[in-house]
């Protein structure tokens, strides 16, 4: 039998919690946060840009005896760097409707 995971909504965790949530104010609004993202494709951009360490590195494991599959291991590494004090901006308190 599959283990299947629960359909979830891309703003939402694995828990069913939202990634960003809605706040609620003291008068009863509800409010949430935008944020702003510049990207770049360099340091001279002053964005956000992605960083990997050598690249997709793929590693044939073979067939097990135990079962008709092959296993490969993907190894990635990789990050992001902010290159500018502008490259990424927080708006909070914006009311929702």
């Amino acid at each position: 039998m599959w283990n299947r995971v629960p359909l979830l909504d891309a703003g939402q965790r694995l828990d069913g919690t939202d990634v960003l949530p809605l706040t609620t104010e003291p008068s009863g609004k509800a409010t949430g946060d935008i944020y702003a993202v510049r990207f770049g494709s360099s340091e001279a951009d002053a964005g956000v840009s992605g960083l990997t360490n050598g690249g997709v590195q793929a590693t044939d494991l073979g067939e097990p005896h135990d079962k008709p599959v092959y296993r490969t291991r993907i190894d990635f590494s990789c990050g992001l760097a902010l290159f500018g004090g502008k490259a990424a901006a927080r708006l909070t308190g914006v009311a929702n409707g």
